[in-house]
């Protein structure tokens, strides 16, 4: 029966052995400390941890006020530079992670409700539905209102040259 325990032990050791190899070096970092060191050196990473965390959030409290205050004066950052300062920035308008605008209705939603039971031109459907509360930062959005008017022949019925109704 000892001699068992003996083969047992002794295979046991071999296999911490080996796993120590497989290990290259774990094992020997470890072994000049005590275990009050190690216990010591956790509770001060703990207490670092601890103060970073609260450092990042007094950080990002404080961006947040920035940003806030950016957003009053209708300013935009992207990256370094300053961007789209004619732009109005509203808190009901949220803005996507490259400063697109998102609205309610899409383009040609907005279209229709405005054109519903009217005839107007592209430049009057630009302003009708920017009055209606649209965001657009397009430079371009009278081409984009009349891309989407020929786009949805379905939808919009061309009555003369560059006047539109519902179809």
């Amino acid at each position: 029966m000892g001699k068992q325990r003996n083969r047992a032990a002794l295979r046991t050791r071999k296999s911490v052995e080996r796993s120590a190899k497989r290990t290259p070096g774990l094992r020997s970092k470890l072994t000049g400390f005590s275990f009050e060191d190690l216990e010591r050196e956790l509770s001060r990473r703990k207490a670092e941890a601890t103060r970073l965390w609260e450092r990042r959030r007094e950080l990002l409290s404080e961006l947040a006020e920035v940003e806030g205050e950016l957003s009053r004066i209708s300013v935009q950052f992207r990256g370094r530079r300053i961007v789209g300062t004619r732009m109005r920035v509203q808190k009901d308008v949220r803005v996507a992670r490259g400063g697109r605008p998102r609205n309610a209705l899409n383009l040609v939603e907005s279209l229709r409700k405005a054109l519903t039971g009217k005839t107007m031109s592209v430049a009057e459907l630009v302003r009708e539905v920017k009055s209606t509360g649209y965001k657009t930062t397009s430079p371009n959005f009278r081409t984009i209102v009349n891309q989407a008017l020929l786009a949805n022949r379905d939808v919009f019925k061309k009555v003369g040259r560059g006047v539109y109704t519902v179809a």
